[in-house]
């Protein structure tokens, strides 16, 4: 493997290549992975939620952040579900280190964008920052994430709670970012999330045991990172009122 191909998760046209935090080199064996998640970020970039949120106006334009904060409040405590279970694996230590760190990293997030919310007075005085029901869309796409940390093996909790869904995370925050600074409404919150959900998802992929996309580890894979795409994109087009599922092949 050469110096170029280390530290990347995706090297596909209009997606943003992702980089390991540790040098890690991305296995040989799960390049078919890297391209399966390149493939769905792709699909999901062109989901109508884009399409609507990246022409904001106003501030107000980002009412449905707090429908964000529903799932900023809920994927860490799924996170830390899953550092606490018991592991029946060789390598038990090395994944709950993985999540309990990622557990770490998430701290604080939840209450950084519930700030933000109430000072750009998107949460009317004395409301509670979560009182809007979330849609049915976000909490399925919660329920999904429950599910791969209680059901999945460590590599497929992996696949569908930070390789998928942190690569789609990181494209959603880098997405949104000229919209955000054009308004001047950018804050740490925002950006820390195009850094360090990069690293989630690709640090992720290269802990990972190297599979055949054929065997019956690899199609398990395939379907835990498909799922979870599908999920998040059907979430963010909820944010915008649309009902729709991203056409990602099952």
């Amino acid at each position: 493997m050469t110096s170029e191909t280390l530290q990347r998760i995706v090297d596909a046209p209009n997606v943003q290549r992702l980089q390991t935090s540790n040098h890690a080199a991305i296995p040989d064996g799960l390049r078919w992975l890297e391209t399966l998640v390149a493939d769905c970020r792709r699909i999901l970039l062109n989901e109508p939620f884009y399409q609507i949120a990246t022409t904001a106006t106003t501030i107000q334009d980002f009412a449905w952040a707090r429908q964000l904060l529903h799932h900023s409040t809920k994927f860490p405590q799924v996170l830390a579900l899953r550092r606490d279970l018991n592991y029946n694996h060789p390598h038990a230590s090395r994944y709950r280190n993985f999540f309990a760190q990622h557990v770490i990293e998430e701290e604080g997030h939840a209450d950084m964008l519930r700030n933000w919310l109430i000072q750009h007075e998107l949460v009317p005085f004395g409301e509670n920052a979560l009182a809007p029901i979330p849609t049915n869309a976000t909490v399925a796409c919660l329920a999904h994430a429950y599910t791969a940390a209680v059901t999945g093996t460590p590599a497929e909790s992996i696949v569908a709670l930070n390789v998928a869904v942190e690569a789609a995370s990181y494209d959603f925050f880098n997405q949104l970012a000229p919209t955000l600074q054009k308004l001047g409404i950018d804050s740490w919150y925002w950006e820390l999330h195009r850094t360090a959900d990069e690293f989630h998802s690709a640090d992720g992929l290269a802990m990972l045991d190297e599979c055949k996309p054929g065997s019956h580890q690899g199609q398990s894979l395939a379907r835990w990172a498909r799922e979870a795409a599908i999920f998040w994109g059907a979430m963010l087009n909820s944010w915008a009122g649309i009902d729709r599922w991203p056409p990602i092949p099952a």
